[in-house]
């Protein structure tokens, strides 16, 4: 399955300063890192929303960038890097805590 990856810098973790993002279209990713997967691998996601209703779900930090990517690699998705943000605005962060280790 082909997945578009989306790579960009946004400041929304309330640092100072912009942070990396990787996000996937929702729909794509389920088939093979569900959000409940995320949820629970990376301590937390993000969302972002179009105006069309599609959704992105993905991670913020260049390792856990990096993590997410390789773990949909490893299950058989084909990525396509756009190192741009997606059409879509954050409509939710979640975080539980610091991220393990894979």
């Amino acid at each position: 399955m082909d997945i578009d990856v989306f790579l960009f810098r946004d400041g929304f973790a309330g640092r100072g300063e912009a942070t990396n993002v990787c996000v996937v279209r929702r729909d794509q990713a389920e088939f093979v890192l569900p959000l409940s997967e995320v949820d629970a691998l990376f301590y937390g996601y993000v969302l972002y929303a179009s105006e069309d209703g599609a959704e992105f779900v993905g991670v913020w930090g260049a390792r856990n960038a990096a993590r997410f990517r390789r773990l949909m690699r490893e299950r058989g998705a084909k990525l396509q890097l756009m190192k741009s943000s997606p059409p879509a605005r954050l409509i939710r962060w979640v975080t539980h805590g610091k991220a393990r280790v894979a």
